[in-house]
């Protein structure tokens, strides 16, 4: 799974760059569609889930929850998952885009 970081700082999974999220979304726009916005009521979810799976030995998952993609037009697109290693979601205003989004090129080799 690849490895996340998340620099959309107001996202109630993001805690430390870290994503807690149990699996996320790239929309057909390159844009996470697992953002949810942190307000008073969530606030603190993603510190209590980040420490709890670190308590539990299982720091693969803070960085690797799986990553359902409907960006067909990117290079790491592998039948509807992201195939990348490493992704990185950045804050672009109102929305958390991903970055690590590489357009396909065709190769028709004559």
């Amino acid at each position: 799974m690849p490895q996340i970081k998340c620099y959309k700082n107001c996202c109630a999974h993001n805690y430390c760059t870290h994503c807690t999220r149990e699996g996320i979304n790239v929309n057909d726009d390159a844009l996470c569609s697992s953002y949810n916005e942190r307000n008073e009521t969530n606030a603190e979810n993603a510190r209590y889930e980040y420490e709890f799976a670190k308590d539990m030995g299982d720091p693969v998952d803070l960085d690797g929850p799986p990553i359902t993609c409907q960006t067909n037009t990117c290079y790491y697109h592998k039948s509807g998952l992201c195939g990348a290693r490493h992704v990185r979601i950045d804050d672009d205003g109102d929305v958390a885009c991903c970055a690590s989004f590489t357009l396909k090129q065709n190769l028709n080799i004559v």
